[in-house]
């Protein structure tokens, strides 16, 4: 009996599977930051300034840091040890004088300065039109 060729598909050619794709690494921890996030060193502890801010807020107020003697910088939280997300509130304003605990716990002269610095230039800030905010409720977090 003849074979109808129009029933009888060809199996189509073998296609070498694509090779799984290695899984993405975690997210990475260094925070998405404006001018001076390379000064941010894991396992230093860093005051923060100012927590949940929009972008634009803590741009300024970092600039402002920085213009008075005291190095600051924009620092966007995301996942990893700051972890946050990606929300308008999602900024803050990170001094970037670190310490290490041994310091931090002995409540040294560079913890202490930082934190005079920040009473002393919140109180001016928080009468700026553009500040708003005052920097004396700061909180110290280590960098992992």
């Amino acid at each position: 009996m003849p074979v109808n060729t129009t029933l009888v598909v060809a199996e189509p050619p073998h296609r070498p599977e694509a090779a799984p794709r290695p899984a993405s690494p975690k997210t990475s921890k260094v925070p998405v930051a404006a001018a001076g996030a390379a000064e941010i060193v894991p396992g230093f502890n860093y005051c923060m300034a100012a927590m949940r801010l929009d972008q634009s807020s803590a741009e300024r107020g970092a600039a402002f840091l920085r213009e008075n003697g005291l190095p600051a910088a924009a620092v966007q939280e995301v996942e990893g040890d700051w972890a946050g997300g990606n929300n308008p509130g999602s900024w803050r304003v990170v001094v970037l004088r670190g310490i290490t605990g041994s310091e931090y716990r002995a409540r040294s002269q560079a913890c202490v300065s930082v934190e005079r610095e920040l009473v002393r230039l919140g109180a001016i800030y928080k009468n700026d039109p553009d500040g708003r905010y005052d920097f004396g409720n700061f909180a110290w977090e280590k960098r992992k």
